[in-house]
């Protein structure tokens, strides 16, 4: 009866914050297409080159806190304060250490003026993250009905914004602007919200709890960089070696396909506290049995969005930016299957987390960003984005899956992944 109402807890939770995210989502694309469409495919490459550029290295300004953070104020006896002030102190060296290296990249790569300021508009968000430890706050708490409404005003006046810059007639530095406020609207939101219910945070610093969230996040920061590699890298070669134009196609078959991505995280982040508790408590049968079970459930949303993506994919890149995108079809038709992996992926990166072997983070997304760098020098020139959407595809099942073989102590993931693929203990 109690597993029951535990569940029932659970799907409520799930189903608010899906609903939250559908919102968002169709927020964010009637944005994207009020954007591309004015924009046209020559400046969306110019502006995905700059959001593409700032994404590799934002992985260093959050320092993997993310799951780290929920999972600490999750924990029984910690102090809110202390976990606040160390996750805001660690944001802040590695949002100082993300900048230098914007900076020293921009000047060795040659970066055009031009593109130096774009570039450092789309990097405002790392300040605003700094504070970001508030949503972990809220998810520890399982508290989403906050979350959902941070996201969907931040999400709302976003829209309104790219919509004034249309009507003004504002250029690429114009919508970069407005995506850049809009992370920092969310934070002030989040924090709005954590005030009016009485709460309140001090500067309590603690070494432990300090170099503890700093060793636990490290090995995720590095990881992510590497996954942030092989989830952008291709877009900013197809920039280099073909053109921007080309760029603004294959953007477009990256957006449509990662419509389905809010799905696998919004379900694995009310997850993690159960998760953490079977953790806690030594409940290993229940923890792993929990894992197959989600991780089953992960992949058959993967097969049902890819097929369902197959086959309404030409007709919603019709419908959404016109007929000058749909060259952007047979690439969403490639890069669309490795959301097989990418859901996968979530789940196992909070294992990693909850184990306390972030390091195999770091270790699997090089692998994943080696091979797709490789893999795109090679398929770009001979197919274009196209082979570029291959590299990508390729790059995620050695990242998500082989990895997981390959590594001895991720085997028992690598089973549970295999079984996942077969469709195992689906009910």
């Amino acid at each position: 009866m109690i597993s029951k109402i535990r569940n029932s807890i659970i799907l409520k939770k799930i189903s608010l914050l899906f609903i939250g995210r559908v919102y968002s989502i169709l927020i964010g694309m009637i944005s994207s297409v009020v954007m591309v469409r004015y924009l046209k495919p020559e400046l969306n490459g110019v502006y995905n080159y700059a959001i593409a550029y700032v994404a590799i290295f934002s992985g260093i300004a959050l320092m993997g806190l993310d799951n780290v953070v929920i999972k600490e104020f999750a924990r029984k006896g910690n102090s809110k304060h202390e976990v606040f002030t160390a996750s805001i102190l660690v944001r802040l060296l590695g949002t100082s250490i993300a900048f230098l290296v914007i900076l020293l990249t921009m000047i060795i790569g040659k970066v055009t003026k031009e593109n130096q300021l774009l570039i450092w508009i789309a990097a405002l968000p790392c300040i605003a993250n700094i504070f970001s430890g508030v949503s972990g706050w809220f998810y520890a708490r399982t508290e989403v009905r906050y979350i959902v409404i941070s996201q969907s005003i931040a999400h709302t006046i976003c829209l309104f914004g790219k919509m004034a810059c249309v009507y003004i007639g504002l250029g690429v530095a114009g919508f970069l602007v407005v995506t850049s406020l809009e992370t920092f609207v969310l934070i002030l939101l989040q924090w709005l919200i954590f005030k009016n219910r009485g709460e309140r945070v001090e500067f309590s610093f603690n070494k432990t709890v300090f170099m503890y969230l700093l060793r636990q996040g490290w090995p995720i920061c590095l990881g992510s960089i590497a996954y942030t590699v092989f989830m952008k890298i291709d877009q900013i070669m197809i920039g280099k070696m073909i053109s921007n134009y080309e760029l603004g196609i294959y953007s477009v078959a990256v957006k449509i396909a990662e419509l389905w991505y809010f799905v696998p995280n919004t379900i694995v982040v009310v997850l993690l506290p159960k998760l953490t508790e079977y953790r806690e408590n030594g409940d290993y049968n229940k923890f792993y049995g929990a894992m197959q079970k989600y991780m089953s459930w992960l992949v058959l949303l993967g097969y049902i969005s890819s097929g369902l993506t197959m086959v309404f994919g030409k007709m919603l890149i019709w419908i959404l930016y016109g007929e000058e995108y749909l060259g952007a079809y047979p690439i969403l038709c490639i890069y669309i299957w490795a959301g097989i992996f990418i859901n996968m992926s979530v789940l196992r990166g909070n294992y990693f987390v909850l184990m306390e072997c972030t390091q195999y983070s770091f270790w699997t997304n090089l692998s994943g960003a080696i091979v797709n760098i490789f893999l795109n020098i090679v398929l770009i020139q001979k197919m274009g984005s196209i082979g570029a959407a291959f590299a990508t595809f390729i790059s995620y099942g050695v990242y998500a899956y082989i990895s997981s073989m390959i590594i001895p102590r991720l085997r028992k993931m690598g089973g549970i992944q295999t079984k996942a693929l077969l469709l195992s203990k689906i009910k």
